[in-house]
């Protein structure tokens, strides 16, 4: 017993110290944040209004015109998402999507400079001059972007993410590209916001297509096809679907079918060659009323604001929702 005692004090004072100084192991539940836990403190208040498609707020001022600087149009239009308004919602992550590209190219800017210095060395001062107002632009919209605060660019894909369930129709197909982990950092496929995108792109790129965005025929002949980009994996290999968007993306760019999809690898039977431009002029005359896009690019990849290029349908005010996401279908259907 004289033995045991100095060995149950010790015992008893270092379980004393783990549990002063915190110390001792937290439970999952612990350690987890309040939105985790359900924390009420969280969750006190006016719950938030459901997301719809449907204009402004009566009680908030006007959305900010187009062009102005995000740091600028950023407040409101968050003022509006909060409210509930999902083209507000598709529009900011619209912009905070592109920061993530601006800011990128602004670390940059010591290559561009050294670009323009080269074409100036050879005499191309047009060249160099070009660079160098291309590099300033794009520093101006940095700046613009580090302005924003900071809690808002994490929201980014949130929010893309809610335009999309409310059926804004550009923001179903950005969302289901993916392009938003383009800059995320390691660790992205770990989490349950990118488990949730993956079960539900295939469909929402699907009901983006049937809402009248032409670009998403782009995409999905080539995810039908083929794997290399990360939403791409998530479609099964289906060279009739392959043809037929191929098909589609030629009937919207020129009004016309075209030859064989130069991305397939197995040639179609007359059979399946038939079914696929079936398909392919029903969705064009159902989901864009056989309209053409003579601007419409060949691209499948999408294009932020202020970055590259450009596309036919990359707003988020339109064209009006057509399809409902509550039950969206699989890519193989």
């Amino acid at each position: 017993m004289k033995i045991l005692r100095p060995i149950i004090v010790l015992s008893l004072a270092t379980l004393l110290v783990w549990v002063v100084f915190g110390l001792w192991p937290r439970s999952a539940e612990e350690d987890a944040g309040p939105a985790e836990r359900g924390d009420a403190n969280a969750t006190a208040g006016k719950p938030a209004p459901a997301m719809t498609a449907a204009g402004e707020g009566e009680d908030l001022p006007p959305l900010p015109p187009k062009g102005i600087p995000i740091d600028q149009a950023a407040p409101l239009l968050a003022a509006h998402a909060r409210a509930g308004h999902a083209r507000a919602a598709c529009r900011l992550a619209l912009e905070l999507l592109s920061c993530r590209f601006t800011l990128g190219q602004d670390g940059l800017r010591g290559l561009h400079s050294l670009s323009a210095e080269r074409h100036a060395a050879q005499g191309n001062l047009e060249a160099a001059i070009r660079i160098d107002q291309q590099s300033m632009a794009v520093a101006e919209s940095a700046s613009a972007c580090r302005r924003v605060e900071p809690a808002l660019h994490e929201d980014a894909v949130s929010l893309l993410s809610q335009a999309a369930r409310a059926g804004v129709p550009y923001a179903m197909y950005l969302y289901g590209t993916g392009e938003h982990y383009r800059y995320r950092d390691i660790g992205f496929a770990a989490t349950p916001e990118f488990d949730q995108w993956r079960r539900s792109a295939p469909g929402m790129m699907l009901a983006a297509r049937d809402a009248g965005i032409p670009e998403a025929a782009a995409f999905l002949a080539r995810a039908y096809s083929q794997d290399v980009g990360l939403a791409y994996a998530l479609f099964p290999d289906d060279q009739v679907q392959a043809n037929a968007h191929w098909q589609l993306q030629s009937l919207l760019g020129s009004g016309a079918t075209s030859g064989h999809f130069p991305f397939m690898f197995d040639r179609l039977d007359a059979a399946q060659e038939r079914e696929s431009i079936e398909r392919a002029r029903r969705w064009h005359k159902e989901a864009f009323a056989s309209g053409v896009f003579h601007n419409l690019s060949s691209s499948d990849m999408p294009y932020f604001p202020g970055t590259h290029g450009s596309m036919a349908s990359s707003d988020c005010q339109g064209p009006a929702p057509r399809t409902s996401v509550g039950t969206l279908r699989q890519a193989g259907d």
